[in-house]
């Protein structure tokens, strides 16, 4: 393990500039990164006179993380103690450390490595209840900061928050089933306890009550989400075309989609999770959306007659699976009668036949890609379809 200083947001130039000194026979060290945690001295938080430095460097660490191949950046975040720069435990960032290094660099895919990391985040009625099952009665986010109760009828609204790598999450100093001394258990804090601020449309920021419920937090307070114009995005893990829940990508089409969004170019996986989860494929004049069939003729339907623009679907590359090799044939079925682009990851075997060892860079299993398979692999020959596509 090296130590490298580096300024605030220029840790990926640390990271390039230490590889030739280090290893200049290998092109792709791999590095791990270990985040600064939460720390600050007593002088300057009774002063409260925080220069705020240490999170604009963790930004930059993680920006390592997501630009440099190779690099991986451990979530120490929870690890800091209060005026000691040194903390006493070691062990958990040791533990931590070699798990990442386990996990990614000797591919021991049973090893957890990842921190808990945000998806979404969106402005929810604040008198509504969140449930362990995303979304349906039991979990209230907190107050304005006056109170903490968790009633938030009265209040303006809340702010729901959706992480991945997130199982177990709970609050600091607890552990499952056990309370603390306040009486809050391990998945709620009231205001003054949580560690979370949020500002309304005056951009004052108000302490907000928390609570943690399995796939989703909420975070509440008198406040909105406010967002700019941009790429409009909407992704889910485990999802299917077919309409066979409310993460489904017709769903997710007809209620988060508005047609008030200024859309130029609308791109659709075909998702490998109709193919794993055997739903029925249907013809392609097919109308029942609980088909993949069905649900393709919708999306269809549904991008021209909102935004009437160019519609591109993307497959998969290539792996061991009748059922997905059913549903490309089928996409192109349809593109015939259709007219949309097809990026096709799937039929270029010179493109697919890649050398094991770039493969298990590359991708997480047969289905899904790492980060630097869609970086490396995936995205350039997708840009360089869609250019042709778009000539």
């Amino acid at each position: 393990m090296i130590s490298l200083p580096f300024a605030a947001g220029d840790a990926a130039s640390a990271v390039y500039a230490a590889r030739p000194k280090y290893a200049a026979h290998c092109a792709e060290l791999p590095f791990i990164i270990i985040q600064l945690p939460q720390w600050i001295d007593r002088a300057t938080a009774e002063a409260h006179a925080d220069p705020l430095d240490w999170p604009v460097i963790r930004d930059a660490q993680w920006a390592a993380n997501r630009e440099i191949p190779s690099v991986a950046t451990v979530c120490t975040i929870d690890c800091g103690e209060f005026d000691n720069i040194h903390p006493h435990d070691k062990r958990t960032v040791g533990e931590r450390t070699a798990a990442m290094a386990l996990g990614t660099m000797h591919r021991c895919r049973e090893i957890a490595v990842c921190g808990p990391e945000p998806l979404a985040i969106r402005a929810v009625d604040g008198s509504a209840d969140y449930s362990a099952d995303g979304c349906a009665g039991g979990c209230a986010g907190g107050g304005d900061g006056s109170d903490g109760s968790s009633d938030d009828s009265e209040r303006g609204g809340a702010v729901l928050v959706r992480y991945r790598h997130a199982a177990g999450l709970r609050f600091d100093g607890t552990t499952p089933g056990t309370t603390n001394a306040d009486g809050l258990d391990a998945v709620s804090r009231s205001a003054e306890q949580s560690g979370f601020e949020l500002a309304g449309a005056d951009g004052v920021f108000h302490d907000a009550a928390a609570r943690i419920v399995p796939d989703c937090a909420v975070h509440g307070g008198k406040t909105g989400l406010f967002s700019e114009p941009g790429t409009a995005d909407s992704a889910a893990s485990g999802t299917t075309l077919a309409d066979l829940d409310d993460g489904s990508y017709v769903h997710r089409l007809d209620t988060r989609l508005p047609a008030s969004l200024p859309i130029d170019l609308f791109i659709c996986q075909l998702s490998t999770n109709d193919a794993s989860h055997g739903v029925l494929l249907g013809g392609a004049d097919e109308t029942d959306t609980h088909t993949v069939a069905g649900a393709l003729n919708h999306i269809v339907g549904t991008v021209r007659e909102r935004w009437n623009c160019p519609l591109v679907f993307f497959t998969g590359a290539h792996f061991d699976s009748p059922r997905y090799q059913a549903m490309v044939d089928l996409l192109f079925d349809m593109q015939r009668i259709h007219g949309f682009g097809i990026i096709d990851l799937w039929h270029d075997a010179a493109w697919n036949a890649i050398p094991d060892d770039r493969r298990a860079l590359y991708m997480h299993d047969p289905v899904h890609p790492t980060k630097a398979g869609y970086r490396d692999w995936w995205g350039p020959e997708m840009v360089r379809q869609l250019l042709d596509l778009t000539r």
